[in-house]
């Protein structure tokens, strides 16, 4: 079939299409449109600001690419490091919308996020809408739980937007269970 999985971390940078990974990266992350409209801000901007950079919320992740064209990826990290690592995040877009003020903080609601239970924390999957339904996904995932199967993590855990249907049915159908609901976020989880 031709298609590659690579890993990239802060040590080993992603040097490729930034573009194309940038797209994906929102495209699996509808919570920060709103940021960007209301500020006006420079969403690709934040991107690279995030990538490559340790203990962002995508340090470390794994594409999928066929003949050097970027069809997908899947980042994660350990259920202990999901504040800081989301703390990164909100850190780069709080300097990007008030890069003067180095008091403001504003009220979040990241704790209502965080994973239930020591876990490794499915942070995001995106596979380019034109190569969906050919189980580039169903790779990606594998790919991440057997590199999790040699960590000391017993289940992976995620959230996900009660409206993304066609994500639910794709977590369902690999073996996630619904744990919980929080506002308008699913809980699941996946034994190992």
């Amino acid at each position: 079939m031709g298609y590659s999985l690579e890993k990239y971390s802060y040590r080993k940078k992603f040097l490729g299409n930034k573009i194309a990974l940038s797209k994906l990266f929102f495209q699996a992350t509808k919570e920060y449109e709103i940021l960007f409209k209301k500020f006006g801000l420079n969403k690709h901007k934040f991107f690279y600001n995030i990538l490559n950079k340790k203990n962002s919320e995508i340090e470390e992740l794994t594409i999928i690419k066929k003949k050097n064209k970027l069809l997908g990826f899947i980042s994660g990290f350990s259920s202990d490091e999901y504040k800081f690592r989301k703390l990164i995040s909100f850190l780069v877009l709080k300097n990007m919308i008030f890069p003067k003020n180095l008091t403001f903080i504003p009220q979040n609601k990241m704790s209502r996020l965080e994973p239930l239970e020591k876990s490794y924390y499915l942070s995001r999957i995106s596979i380019d809408k034109k190569n969906r339904k050919k189980g580039l996904a169903d790779r990606l995932l594998k790919k991440f739980t057997d590199n999790i199967k040699k960590s000391k993590h017993k289940f992976i855990t995620l959230h996900v937007n009660k409206n993304n249907k066609s994500a639910i049915k794709f977590y369902i159908k690999n073996n996630f269970k619904i744990i919980k609901m929080i506002d308008v976020f699913i809980y699941m989880r996946k034994k190992i």
